[in-house]
């Protein structure tokens, strides 16, 4: 008996020496259990009930930094997707998670190195959260209920099913724990350490960079310039500060360098995103107050409640354990001090700033609010345009003041002498009441395997080079993750801010935009159309721009399934490839002749809303111009042809110039909105080769109420001349 005691006494010495380590291996085996059964399906299911979302472009991202960086490329620019053109835009984020995943890519596939990347982020946001708890409280057991609200809340399962950056979590308590350390006692090695803290959140993800770290400096160092002014009077420790500033910009440097160099079509990208989606991508009072509908007690009853919500992200609940643990940190006198107000006044502000522009709630906005504006209305954060993912920060703030009462709490009980098991007991129904709160949809947690064809294996044996066109066209995440498999260039993508340009090189391709997923109902048929005679068929398109297969998704478009099959049965033949069952169906396209070369060919170059055509009257079809169409007329030879074209103005007068090789050939006053005028062009002089046909409204394009931007319709492109074509509306 006597032995035991000994033993028991010194495992418990050893615990109180290492609780770090104890609590590192309570948190693994949580993530473990919470996640049930993740852990033994990392190489072949994703996290969560459906096979979509951002995550899988993190996978795609993953695999495209590896194949970059061992082929000697940059990987912030690809020529995979969009593959029509020369290059797009990566713009790899997450770099942090990138240089992880390359290390767990030595054993694992593209997708179960991200697997495991979530999973250790499970493990790993606790743990950082006990150990800056345990800077302000001395009750370890306090500490790791924080960790644990933390960790295991709505936000941070949303996150884990969808966003890889935002999934990260450790980052943040990380970066704090290290400030505080160095505030304290600014050495070298604290400065360094702290440098590393804010280098791995911005690497991690830019939103958490811009909606934690900026708020968050903003207040510590007002606040500290308020309590503290006497610590920036020491020469010694603004040199430390310096030094973590110039170790944190060599560091973020190089990877972030991207941003500085972007082209204007991007950043019209990013401009159009956020003026688009920030409202919509808001906080909704309520959420931070509704179980969250995928919750598997309460997601019956608040779905109702969802159901009215304008958010398209939805992940702010904080649940009423960390809000009565919150509150009731400032019960006992002992914790009314400036730190625990510090996180208060931190929450509630990361709170305020989530619900962005405006008040919603329930779905109805109630009144304009000015604090979000006030720090992200300037240009520079301006693209940040999803406030909502701010609401980590009140979850943040309330996860360190639980730590604060529940320190106060298990004070209490030792001071009353209860039993030494009373107070885990406690912790343990404070924490599975949490858990009861956030959980969604069930135990196990629901998986879901990923998908695997024998189709991509056939398609990465064949030696025979050549891209990919997707059906339906649609930037479906999965078209990428199927990429990894084959590895060769798909004519669409995904990407996190696709550009204009993107998009005009996919309407290249005759009959594209009758094909995609949300515009299939415009047409009776799929009848080859255009606005300009079409000298190519369908399949003569794709083998003139290199389209070795053509792979049709029954789950990417159910609705228009039956009406693609059938047009590419027609225009391809029997497809090499058919499993009902996966879901997929594909063709192979054979080299084929070049086209004559003495024919005239238009195509579409810029400018055009891309996906949208108009099935008007006797199969005419109409496009909607943004600002200015630019289409291409190639010429045989040097030529005088004359053409007619006709526009139409949508909401406006609208006077339209037509420029042939950027010179002004014809000029029109359109005064009348909606009526058809016919534009004569008369005896071009076309040169030899491709000339450029610009039809360009002068006034300002009519912006619409969701952020659409259109000025007019171009309709029966033609020849009027003796030489003229004669427009195609043909099967082959």
């Amino acid at each position: 008996m006597v032995r035991v005691r000994a033993q028991t006494a010194k495992l418990a010495t050893w615990a109180a020496r290492y609780h770090w380590v104890v609590a590192l291996l309570a948190y693994t085996l949580l993530s473990i259990i919470i996640t049930f059964p993740f852990v033994f399906h990392l190489n072949d299911s994703k996290l969560g009930p459906t096979f979509e979302g951002d995550m899988l472009f993190s996978s795609w991202q993953l695999w495209w930094f590896q194949h970059a960086l061992s082929t000697g490329q940059d990987p912030n620019y690809t020529n995979y997707l969009f593959a029509l053109l020369p290059q797009v835009a990566v713009l790899i984020q997450h770099q942090a998670n990138m240089v992880l995943g390359l290390f767990f890519m030595y054993f694992m596939s593209p997708f179960g190195a991200i697997n495991l990347t979530i999973l250790v982020g499970f493990v790993f946001s606790g743990f950082t959260m006990y150990l800056l708890a345990a800077e302000f409280v001395s009750n370890k057991l306090a500490c790791f209920v924080a960790g644990f609200l933390f960790d295991f809340c709505t936000y941070h399962f949303y996150r884990a099913e969808y966003h890889l950056g935002l999934a990260t979590l450790y980052a943040l308590p990380f970066m704090v724990w290290r400030i505080f350390i160095f505030y304290k006692k600014p050495t070298i090695a604290n400065a360094l350490l702290a440098s590393l803290g804010l280098s791995l959140l911005i690497l991690t993800d830019q939103y958490l960079m811009a909606y934690f770290l900026l708020p968050f400096a903003i207040l510590f160092l007002l606040g500290k310039l308020l309590s503290d002014f006497k610590w920036f009077k020491i020469k010694n420790n603004l040199l430390l500060g310096g030094l973590i500033l110039i170790v944190t910009c060599v560091l973020c440097f190089l990877p972030l360098s991207v941003y500085l160099k972007i082209d204007p079509d991007v950043q019209a990208a990013f401009k159009n995103a956020s003026q688009g989606t920030t409202y919509s991508l808001s906080a909704d009072l309520l959420s931070f107050f509704v179980p969250d509908q995928t919750n598997f007690l309460f997601g019956n009853n608040s779905s109702i409640i969802y159901h009215n919500f304008t958010s398209e992200e939805i992940s702010s609940y904080l649940g009423f354990v960390a809000i009565i643990l919150g509150i009731g940190a400032f019960l006992p006198r002992s914790n009314r001090h400036k730190n625990s107000l510090f996180w208060l006044i931190f929450g509630f502000s990361g709170l305020l700033l989530s619900l962005g522009p405006a008040i919603q709630i329930g779905g109805v906005s109630y009144r304009e609010l000015p604090f979000y504006n006030w720090i992200y209305g300037w240009s520079a954060l301006s693209f940040f345009r999803a406030p909502d993912r701010m609401a980590i920060v009140p979850m943040f703030a309330l996860a360190l003041l639980s730590a604060y009462s529940s320190n106060s709490l298990f004070l209490w009980l030792a001071k009353k002498r209860a039993p030494l098991y009373f107070a885990p007991l406690l912790a343990a129904l404070v924490m599975s009441l949490s858990l009861v709160e956030h959980l969604p949809y069930s135990f196990p947690y629901p998986i879901v395997k990923i998908p695997n064809s024998p189709l991509y294996q056939i398609m990465a044996q064949d030696k025979e080079p050549g891209k990919v066109l997707d059906l339906p066209v649609f930037p479906y995440a999965n078209y990428q993750y199927y990429q990894t498999l084959h590895q060769r260039p798909i004519v669409t993508g995904y990407l996190s801010r696709t550009t204009t340009q993107a998009w005009d090189s996919v309407e290249t391709l005759p009959n594209l935009p009758q094909l995609y997923s949300d515009k299939w109902y415009s047409f009776l048929d799929l009848t080859q159309r255009e606005i300009y005679p079409v000298e190519e068929g369908f399949k003569a398109g794709l083998q003139q721009n290199n389209i070795r297969y053509v792979v049709l998704h029954r789950n990417s478009g159910e609705a228009i399934y039956p009406k693609l099959y059938q047009f590419l049965l027609e225009k391809l033949g029997a497809p090499f490839y058919d499993n009902n069952q996966e879901g997929f169906a594909a063709w192979k396209i054979e080299s084929g002749q070049p086209l004559e070369s003495e024919k005239f060919r238009f195509r579409l170059v810029s400018g055009w809303a891309f996906g949208e055509m108009t099935l008007l009257k006797d199969g005419v079809v109409e496009r909607p111009v943004l600002q200015s169409g630019v289409l291409s007329l190639y010429s045989p030879r040097e030529v005088s042809r004359s053409l007619s074209v006709e526009i139409r103005p949508f909401d406006e007068p609208k006077t339209i110039q037509v420029r042939l090789n950027g010179a002004v050939v014809a000029t029109v006053k359109a005064e009348q909105p909606s009526q058809i005028y016919t534009i004569d062009l008369k005896n071009l002089a076309l040169q030899k080769g491709d000339n450029s046909l610009e039809i360009v409204s002068l006034e300002a394009c009519h912006i619409y109420h969701n952020g659409v931007c259109r000025s007019f319709g171009v309709r029966n492109v033609q020849f009027t001349d003796s030489l003229a074509l004669t427009p195609l509306s043909h099967k082959g």
